[in-house]
């Protein structure tokens, strides 16, 4: 699979919360989100990272191991969760307008 130097993902990417830069964003808003275990492994950060859809194909992402001087962002789970192949964490994510809050919703 894909590595970015110390980093192993183990799941696919999916969009943690998006928001239509046209519009007045919502004060607050939150989003049950999960992800699937790619393999058998020790989930310890959620990472993530920016991506702006300008519109006529233009995308600009700072995706590991892309450079930016906008950092990717890591969540350092509450505890290390040894996940087995397809197996599933649900992650709720919110914000206030001004930040950004991941917490893994208990199983």
């Amino acid at each position: 699979g894909e590595v970015w130097g110390d980093v192993n993902p183990l799941s696919e990417a999916v969009e943690l919360m998006g928001f239509d830069l046209r519009e007045i964003a919502p004060k607050e808003g939150t989003e049950l989100v999960s992800l699937a275990a790619k393999s058998n492994a020790t989930a310890e950060v959620l990472l993530r990272w920016l991506r702006l859809d300008f519109g006529d194909g233009i995308v600009f992402e700072n995706r590991p191991p892309q450079k930016s001087s906008w950092d990717p962002h890591l969540h350092i789970l509450p505890e290390p969760l040894q996940m087995t192949a397809g197996q599933s964490i649900t992650f709720e994510v919110s914000h206030n307008r001004d930040r950004l809050f991941i917490v893994p919703v208990p199983t």
